[in-house]
């Protein structure tokens, strides 16, 4: 019985002994495989320069940092060493900053420190922050204020996105705001096209709640050659690192600049809006500047001015350039060449089509007033073509009302070519004022016909087409066409001319008459009007036909003297006499006619006959003398039904001698 116990107790002790050798053997094995103890690294570290050593090594290390509830910043990182500081500084760190609850920014660096006990983090070496849809900035580092939930670069930050890229001396964010403020001077440059887009200012401050950029002191945008500058300006996206919906530049804003065919460019308003309408596509809104007008100008290589002002400028803008702008409220276009040529419109709404950002053509409408030279026109529509360089002005509501130098007409329509002419249809009415040397108080002249045009600048006659007529007070012309100019009063007409002339009765009076022919000329200088082809003057004492009657005027326009060729036939309205010779002469003022020619042939409806080579016929006694000549006889066949009363008898006059 006591022999078993002390068999336990020996198997027991060697078997602890066993054991205690077992350790003691792992332990040597351990010992002799374990290398040589090494330093701790201190990369970038106090203790690297021999101020701090490391008390420990953390691997796979994350830190969080909270406000409330809610975090603020979480910081992880593949190696961590921890300091008797307190201090850690990290390797392959990665951080991610809140707002509201939700991931904000990311962030990436080669190392990091982080001070927990201010919760504070600065990031080191090459360090990307990351805002979402493709947008990173990227810097030496930056420095993280967990308390005040603030983060700034240190040095200057580089940022990019999708299709551009800029650079500021320096970055700042506030996590409690969830903004982005940089300063030094940004520089961003857009490359969407042929020709970048350069954008340049002071400072920019980005809202990622409200999705906006506001830039407070101002900025320079260059495209090509163009420069625009305004003193503020906002950009709202369509979201957080979205597509720019709006841009607001305030007043004043400016553009200046040559485009890329030499066109030369300048623009000046108050605060401009624009908004996208699609990809690649703006449409902008510009108000009036404190001076009153939003103004755009350019200046072709050639030397053609045009500029367009408005009380509000508005149009479109694709991948190439404006393709149209529109002036509202009261809109003027004005157009100067190198020549001496000036087109104007003025409208309540004006829109001008652009190609490659230079005016191709035009359209107005509402109360629009044209000025073409000296001339003008209002209407209600308007459109212009640069290529032929033509317009048309329209009424709507009301006929068109034009004019120029002591003229003006109303009519349909309106249109004006390349050399400044003017032509106007569609039942035109109109008044010359014109004042004669020898009648200071001569009437204007009075036109209508179904066209009336004028000539180019610095050339006179108006032209009208088409039932035209003109008349000075009693005073009547009418014909298919007339040209009428206005420096001298010289009138051409053709075409069933029909006018009403005067004759100087002298003592007696003015006596009228009418006149019609195929042609009229009237030279106002000479005093002296003309009508051709198959004239026929009718009065109440005869009816004359000749084929044309050449006339002497005094300054009053009334015929003091006559001359009728080219077959006469005058035909007498109260007895039915004929007279029929080849040329005529009348004196109003005597009233005699004189007729030639071989011979003269007078008829009266008794049958009666007379041939002579020179009659003249005393209209106001109805006598009818024979002038006699050398060698040319005359006969007379005679019928006295009445008592001779019909054609009184006269002795001819002794022949006269011929002259050497």
């Amino acid at each position: 019985m006591t022999r078993t116990p002390d068999v336990i107790r020996r198997a027991s002790a060697s078997l602890l002994v066993l054991w205690l050798g077992v350790l003691v053997v792992s332990f040597a094995i351990r010992q002799w495989r374990r290398p040589t103890p090494q330093p701790l690294p201190e990369v970038g570290s106090d203790a690297a320069q021999g101020q701090e050593p490391a008390l420990r090594v953390h691997k796979g290390f994350v830190y969080s940092d909270t406000v409330g509830i809610e975090p603020n910043f979480r910081i992880a990182a593949r190696e961590t060493f921890e300091f008797a500081s307190g201090r850690l500084e990290l390797h392959d760190v990665e951080v991610t900053l809140y707002d509201r609850g939700e991931v904000a920014y990311g962030m990436v660096a080669e190392t990091a420190r982080l001070y927990p006990s201010r919760r504070e983090a600065e990031a080191l070496g090459n360090a990307q922050l990351s805002l979402g849809g493709g947008i990173a900035a990227r810097a030496n580092g930056f420095v993280l204020k967990g308390a005040a939930r603030l983060f700034e670069s240190t040095g200057q930050v580089a940022f990019a996105g999708r299709g551009w890229g800029g650079t500021a001396s320096v970055a700042r964010g506030s996590l409690a705001d969830n903004t982005i403020t940089l300063d030094g001077g940004v520089s961003v440059v857009f490359r969407r096209g042929e020709a970048p887009t350069v954008l340049l200012a002071p400072t920019a401050h980005y809202d990622r709640r409200r999705a906006t950029l506001e830039l407070p002191q101002g900025l320079d945008l260059l495209w090509g050659d163009l420069l625009a500058r305004a003193p503020r300006a906002s950009l709202l996206l369509a979201a957080p690192e979205g597509e720019v919906r709006r841009l607001l530049l305030e007043e004043p804003v400016s553009v200046a600049g040559r485009l890329g065919d030499g066109t030369e460019l300048s623009f000046s308003s108050g605060r401009v809006e624009l908004s996208g309408l699609g990809p690649e596509r703006l449409r902008f809104v510009a108000e009036a500047a404190p001076s009153g007008w939003a103004s755009l100008h350019w200046q072709d290589a050639v030397g053609t001015l045009w500029e367009l002002a408005a009380y509000r400028l508005t149009g479109e803008v694709e991948k190439r350039g404006a393709s149209w702008v529109e002036g509202q409220g009261l809109a003027c276009l004005s157009q100067a060449g190198a020549g001496p040529l000036a087109r104007r419109v003025e409208a309540h709404d004006l829109r001008v089509e652009l190609v490659d950002g230079r005016p191709a053509g035009a359209i107005a409408s509402d109360e629009v007033r044209l000025a073409d030279g000296s001339n003008w026109a209002e209407g209600d529509t308007f459109q212009y073509a640069r290529q032929t360089d033509s317009y048309t002005l329209g009424g709507g509501k009301s006929r068109v009302r034009l004019g120029g130098a002591a003229f003006t007409a109303t009519c349909d329509a309106v249109e004006g070519g390349r050399d400044g002419s003017i032509v106007a249809r569609g039942r035109v009415v109109g008044r010359v004022e014109r004042s004669s040397p020898a009648d200071p108080k001569a009437p204007p002249v009075n036109f209508a016909s179904d066209r009336v045009s004028t000539a180019r600048q610095g050339e006179d006659p108006i032209i009208l087409e088409g039932d035209a007529r003109l008349w000075q007070g009693e005073r009547l012309i009418r014909a298919e066409r007339l040209e009428y100019r206005r420096r001298n009063g010289a009138l051409r007409g053709s075409g069933q001319v029909i006018t009403v002339a005067t004759f100087d009765r002298g003592s007696e009076g003015v006596e009228e008459a009418t006149v019609r022919a195929r042609a009229v000329t009237y030279e106002q200088p000479a005093g002296e009007v003309s009508y051709e082809g198959d004239v026929q003057l009718v009065n109440p004492q005869a009816t004359i036909d000749c084929q044309r009657l050449v006339a002497r005027m005094d300054g009053a326009g009334t015929i003091t003297h006559a001359v009728l060729s080219g077959g006469v036939r005058i035909v007498d309205t109260a007895t039915g006499r004929a007279v029929e010779g080849q040329r005529a002469e009348f004196d109003p003022a005597a009233d005699v006619l004189d007729i030639w020619g071989m011979p003269v042939l007078v008829r009266e409806s008794a049958g009666n006959q007379l041939k002579a080579s020179h009659f003249r016929w005393y209209r106001a006694t109805g006598t009818f003398v024979v002038v006699g000549e050398e060698d040319n006889p005359t006969e007379a066949l005679y019928h006295a039904p009445g008592g001779g009363r019909e054609l009184p008898v006269v002795q001819t006059p002794a022949p006269q001698r011929r002259r050497p």
